[in-house]
């Protein structure tokens, strides 16, 4: 057990701060040359159970995250550009090897409800308004070291959001490659309702589809993601 623990990711980076760390390790794994272990912590407002077991390059992980705050999250305005607001849930029941990625297999359950953009948002260099996008329900199975999203829905009443890629899994979870393209398209209510948004929207006239959808390509890695309007 462990209390006031702070988490430095980084030498000036702002730390993760848990109030209480809780974990044990698993005997049998240990004394066939492996690891193992059990942790549960509360963090960003949440609960996080997580339960591994590393034998030779393979890593099984059974995780689940309950009831985060990503407004409450550390770095992760710095890392993808946007201030977000949502509380969420994480099932993971993941199967990696580090030597040979491509065997990593297993299925991803993520879950948001309350997903907004806060105020000081941008996307390739252009701000973004404060906007209430929705809820999430996706179901994201990794096979051959890819993690699939086949066109993964963001439900709400100003704005539909649609996902759809892959990403490429690499031993290095921050250097993994995206392979995605972002989909959005604000309702006519919304647009009508917040003049702005139309405004700015002419900006990136050409990311814009036939299907009134704006489009971006994201590529680069989880570390340094980058943002290409892609008309389709």
């Amino acid at each position: 057990e462990a209390k006031d623990v702070r988490i430095f990711t980084k030498p000036n980076a702002e730390p993760i701060e848990v109030a209480q760390l809780d974990a044990r390790a698993h005997l049998l794994p240990l004394l066939t040359g492996g690891k193992g272990a059990t942790a549960d912590l509360p963090i960003a407002g949440g609960q996080v159970h997580v339960d591994f077991v590393q034998s030779g390059e393979t890593t099984e992980v059974d995780a689940q995250v309950d009831d985060l705050e990503l407004a409450l999250v550390p770095g992760l305005k710095d890392s993808i550009g946007l201030p977000l607001s949502s509380t969420m849930k994480l099932d993971v029941d993941v199967e990696f090897n580090a030597k040979e990625v491509k065997k990593s297999k297993g299925p991803i359950k993520l879950e948001g409800t309350g997903l907004e953009i806060l105020k000081g948002g941008k996307i390739s260099g252009f701000p973004v308004p404060e906007l209430e996008i929705g809820s999430l329900n996706w179901n994201i199975p990794i096979k051959d070291g890819k993690a699939k999203f086949d066109k993964q829905t963001i439900t709400g009443d100003n704005v539909e959001v649609i996902v759809d890629g892959e990403l490429l899994l690499n031993k290095k979870y921050d250097r993994s490659t995206l392979n995605l393209v972002l989909s959005f398209k604000p309702t006519p209510a919304f647009l009508k309702k917040e003049p702005l948004l139309g405004a700015l929207l002419n900006n990136i006239k050409r990311a814009k589809g036939k299907d009134g959808f704006y489009n971006y390509a994201v590529a680069g890695s989880i570390k340094h993601p980058r943002f290409t309007p892609k008309r389709k």
